[in-house]
């Protein structure tokens, strides 16, 4: 936008470059690649209802917006009919097709805008911090600049950015924020393996950002993690080379936030990229808590699952089979039921692969800290140090050996591309103790009533589910007409069939069944998959039979399994808009696919109403 076309809120009052503390009581600024779909696939976790970081963040810079026209900060109207949800009053906003700037607090005053080709900008206005006197004039209001630049960049591109800058914020001491896309940022440690700086030389941004003396907020507070969401190494003519798929975007404070600043982290959102959050405030505040402080502890175990790279690991594999082949358990008192020891097997083995997933991951875990120190230093380097420079070289061959080891412990055989993603950095080394994606649930209405606690949602979603799928009571009859049922069926079957109908399962059909199973499918409560039972098919094929047989003589077996909501389209605040999915422990959908093909309820012949009623196994029907 031309010099002479961009508009101003400027007061005619001066205004003031220092920021004290009490300034800022709390303040968040969160940046968000929109990715595909642009901000309109993404504009339902900006509402109040989601409750998430993007609804209750104070500035959001977004990338990849995709507006077709611009929305100006003076322009609400527009604002409120492109996102067509309710917004809160004091949503402002300057968007546009690649940059944009969401200002959501009521206390921050747009002084003046601007906006080109990659890049961003507002000027916002702080009340004084209290306490003043009404005697003495009223102190000047407080301003910063917010910039928001994205890449990937050229030395011709940043030249516009570079007079925007030096234009829109001439004086270096004014307090300023710039939420940068990793495109935009030089990588210390990625530029030092494979020499190709990003984009541009590191001078060419340096000229007229180095004099505001910006701080990465994301690197200050974490400064061992690397902030890339996955790395892979690549395999090169000089030695393995560490390659970035992609890296977390940067938020960049000048000197005046860094007192203010006490937590900077990165969330999973709907975009494929993670947003990176910053919060300014008070220590004494009690936002200002750490995280540790105030979560709750976290039962690894709910959310603990063997990830399949492992099976790509011969030693893992071997000392799976050495458990099947040492577990003999001894039993003093009466002999186990078909139920309890299944039961004896499924804790132990739960319990013993965890533990092997723990020690064989340590390795690799070891090599992985050990590289996060080296780049640590590396990025502690100062360029201008003459003894900085001296340890440079031997800093890089640590580095490159660190890395060269860390990409021989991961060289595992693999059959496919996919076996090798299995096993990336990210996938279970660098977020081994990351939670599961989720996506908080909005308030919920349910009867009328509106849940907001957690405890509440819970309930409702409980009690919503419990009346939908509730069975009605059993007639007086059933066990009458279940065995009535049974004969006319044995009658309709051919001769050659019926016997299928008493013979017990065995363990060849269980080993059939787990051989054809899906093994990428998603393990139930107890995390482990198919490919578990399969390698200790010796042990667990005869007791998994015993167990079909069991239930198929009238014993029952109390499922567990984690239950997931996914959201419909419609309004997330009804719960007939989610449904529903159960996983259970893997073993347990093996029972039915021990079935051979001849199941009589799909013969030919048999009309529909029949098949309806007959839908039976050729073994004794099992109870759950």
């Amino acid at each position: 936008m031309p010099e002479s076309d961009q508009t101003s809120f400027l007061t005619s009052s001066p205004v003031s470059s220092v920021l004290p503390p009490s300034a800022l009581e709390s303040l968040q600024v969160v940046t968000l690649n929109c990715g595909p779909g642009g901000l309109r696939a993404r504009q339902r976790e900006f509402t109040p209802a989601s409750r998430n970081l993007l609804a209750t963040a104070d500035i959001i810079c977004l990338q990849e917006s995709r507006v077709r026209s611009p929305i100006l900060p003076d322009q609400p109207d527009l604002l409120r009919a492109y996102f067509n949800t309710p917004l809160p009053p004091t949503t402002r906003a300057l968007l546009t097709n690649d940059c944009s700037i969401l200002i959501r607090s009521s206390s921050l005053v747009i002084e003046e805008w601007d906006f080109g080709k990659h890049w961003a900008y507002i000027r916002v206005s702080l009340p004084p911090p209290p306490p003043f006197s009404f005697s003495q004039p009223l102190p000047p209001p407080i301003c910063f600049g917010i910039f928001f630049i994205h890449g990937p960049f050229t030395q011709v591109d940043w030249a516009p950015i570079q007079a925007a800058v030096v234009r829109l914020h001439p004086n270096p001491t004014l307090p300023c924020i710039f939420g940068a896309d990793w495109n935009s940022i030089p990588d210390i440690i990625l530029d030092s393996s494979n020499a190709r700086p990003t984009g541009t030389p590191w001078s060419t941004p340096a000229t007229f950002l180095s004099p505001l003396h910006l701080t990465n907020a994301f690197h200050l507070l974490h400064p061992t993690d690397p902030g890339w969401t996955f790395y892979r190494i690549t395999r090169a003519a000089g030695g393995p080379v560490l390659t970035s798929a992609r890296r977390l975007d940067s938020i960049l404070c000048s000197g005046p936030f860094v007192p203010s600043l006490y937590t900077s982290a990165s969330v999973f959102t709907s975009s494929d990229h993670h947003a990176v959050s910053a919060s300014f405030g008070l220590p004494s505040t009690p936002s200002t808590l750490s995280a540790s402080a105030t979560d709750p502890p976290t039962d690894r175990t709910l959310t603990w699952a063997l990830h399949p790279g492992l099976w790509q690991s011969i030693p893992f594999l071997l000392d799976v089979r050495a458990f099947a082949a040492r577990y003999h358990p001894t039993n003093d008192s009466l002999p186990l039921t078909p139920l309890q020891a299944w039961k004896l097997l499924s804790v132990t083995t739960q319990y013993h692969l965890q533990s092997l997933s723990v020690s064989h991951g340590a390795t690799q875990r070891l090599l992985l800290d050990d590289l996060a120190t080296v780049s640590a230093a590396l990025v502690s380097l100062d360029c201008r140090s003459p003894l900085d420079m001296m340890a440079l070289p031997s800093l890089l061959v640590r580095f490159r050996n660190a890395l060269a080891a860390l990409d021989l412990a991961l060289t595992l055989p693999y059959a496919s591309r996919l076996a090798a993603a299995e096993l990336r950095l990210s996938s279970w080394l660098s977020k081994a103790s990351a939670s599961p994606r989720t996506i908080p649930l909005p308030a919920l209405m349910c009867d009328g009533r509106l849940f907001e606690s957690p405890d509440d949602k819970l309930a409702a979603i409980c009690a919503f589910y419990t009346s939908l799928y509730t069975l009605p009571p059993l007639p007086h009859t059933f066990e009458t007409d279940c065995a009535t049922l049974f004969h006319h069926l044995l009658s309709a079957l051919p001769l050659a069939h019926t016997d299928q109908l008493s013979t017990p399962f065995t363990a060849d059909e269980v080993a059939d069944a787990l051989r054809l199973a899906n093994r990428r499918a998603s393990p139930g409560p107890d995390g482990l998959p198919y490919r578990a039972w399969s390698e200790l098919l010796p042990v667990a094929g005869p007791l998994l039979a015993s167990l079909a047989n069991a239930l198929g003589a009238g014993a029952s077996l109390e499922v567990t399994a984690r239950t997931i909501l996914l959201p419909k389209a419609g309004d997330l605040s009804n719960l007939a808009n989610y449904r529903p999915i159960s996983i259970s422990n893997s073993y347990r959908p093996s029972f039915p696919a021990a079935t051979p093909p001849s199941c009589p309820a799909f013969f030919r012949g048999l009309s529909t109403p029949r098949r309806r009623r007959s839908h039976i196994r050729p073994h004794p029907p099992l109870s759950s």
